[in-house]
């Protein structure tokens, strides 16, 4: 078990491989402009006459089946650039590997920023 608290996703995210992967995405013309980094995040570009999901919305089939589209669309299309191969590798999928590692990370803690998500992680 890990003695500290968590603070949130320092050290479960690479942030330099993430801006990375934004960047080539960018340029890819798959994602919007990426305009920099700070700390702890980024500022993207704003896409005009967009806005966020309610979280009632991701039931609704045609926003499924319009979400599944546009996720193909990104993994058929994206090119992973050479030095990002060893982060991405194009032949198999990584999603549930690098989830399943978040979670025995999350599990190691102590303790998380407040106590409801102590007490959630239990």
């Amino acid at each position: 078990t890990n003695s500290h608290i968590a603070t949130g996703a320092e050290g479960m995210i690479d942030r330099d491989v993430e801006s990375s992967t934004l960047a080539t995405l960018v340029d890819q013309g798959i994602a919007d402009r990426y305009l920099g980094r700070f700390a702890n995040g980024r500022l993207e570009g704003w896409l005009e006459g967009y806005r966020p999901l309610a979280k009632e919305e991701f039931s609704d089939p045609q926003t499924s089946d319009a979400i599944a589209a546009q996720m193909a669309n990104l993994h058929s299309s994206y090119v992973v650039p050479e030095y990002l191969q060893s982060h991405h590798d194009p032949s198999k999928p990584a999603m549930w590997t690098q989830l399943h590692a978040w979670m025995k990370q999350a599990r190691g803690y102590d303790a998380f920023k407040t106590e409801h998500d102590t007490e959630r992680a239990k």
